[in-house]
């Protein structure tokens, strides 16, 4: 059961971080994002 919680977390930091990316105008930022997919 406790993986679950884990995927569920990590699963909403990957949606934030990629709303975070997409919605980003700093060109650094998109770069981290880049290198991190």
């Amino acid at each position: 059961m406790r993986n679950y919680y884990y995927y569920s977390y990590f699963t909403l930091g990957c949606n934030v971080l990629n709303e975070l990316c997409s919605n980003s105008k700093n060109r650094l930022i998109k770069i981290i994002c880049d290198r991190i997919k």
